[in-house]
C-alpha cells in the first residue's frame, strides 16, 4: 500500500464530513426508512453505494476528466440531479395524499408499509440514480479523489481501496441516521 498512514486518516476525516453534509442521499434515506421502514432504506443505501463506486471507476479511468472540461456536461448533471430530486417529492407527496385516501379505514402501521412498499429494484435504482446525479458526490470524486492516489501504476488498486474505505463510512452514517430517525420518531410518537 503506497499512501501513507496520514491521508488515509485525512480521506477518511473529508469523507465523513462530505456524508454529514445534507444532500438528496440523506433526504432519500431518511424519507424512505420513516415511510417504509428499515429495509426499504437499506435497498436505497445499497444503490448509492453501487453509485460510489461507479463515480469510482469513472475517476480512475479519467472518464470524469470530460465533465470537469465541459460546463455544460457538469450543468446538465446538476439540472438532471434537481430534476430527479423534484421528482421524488412529487411522487412522495402523491403517495402520502393516496395512502390517506386508501387506509382511512387502516390503522396498522405495517398493513399501511406493507401495501406502500415499493419493489426492491425500484428503491436500489432510487438510491443509484440519486447518487449517480449528486453533483456533491461529482465534485468530490473529480477534485479530492484523485488528491488521494499517488502510485500511478495501481491507479485502479488504491482507487478500488479508497472507494471501499468510502462505502464503509457511507454505510456507518446511513446506520447512524435511521437510528436517529428512529428515536426522533418513537419521541414524537411519544409526546
Amino acid at each position: 500500500m503506497s499512501i501513507p498512514i496520514n491521508e488515509i486518516i485525512n480521506f477518511i476525516g473529508i469523507v465523513t464530513l462530505l456524508m454529514m453534509l445534507p444532500g438528496p442521499n440523506t433526504i432519500l434515506v431518511m424519507q424512505t426508512f420513516g415511510i417504509l421502514g428499515r429495509r426499504a432504506a437499506l435497498y436505497n443505501i445499497a444503490g448509492i453505494v453501487t453509485a460510489i463506486y461507479i463515480h469510482s471507476f469513472l475517476s480512475a479511468f479519467g472518464l470524469s476528466i470530460i465533465i470537469v472540461k465541459s460546463a455544460q456536461m457538469y450543468m446538465l448533471i446538476k439540472y438532471a440531479g434537481a430534476a430527479y430530486i423534484i421528482y421524488l417529492g412529487v411522487v412522495s407527496i402523491f403517495s402520502v395524499y393516496n395512502q390517506t385516501d386508501d387506509t382511512s379505514s387502516v390503522t396498522d402501521e405495517s398493513t399501511i408499509k406493507q401495501k406502500n412498499c415499493d419493489s426492491p429494484f425500484k428503491l436500489y435504482t432510487q438510491g443509484l440514480i440519486s447518487n449517480i446525479l449528486n453533483p456533491k458526490v461529482a465534485l468530490f470524486f473529480l477534485s479530492l479523489f484523485p488528491q488521494f492516489i499517488h502510485n500511478h501504476n495501481a491507479v485502479l488498486v488504491e482507487s478500488l481501496m479508497l472507494t471501499f474505505i468510502y462505502t464503509l463510512i457511507a454505510i456507518a452514517w446511513y446506520a447512524i441516521l435511521m437510528a436517529f430517525v428512529n428515536k426522533m420518531g418513537s419521541y414524537l410518537e411519544n409526546n
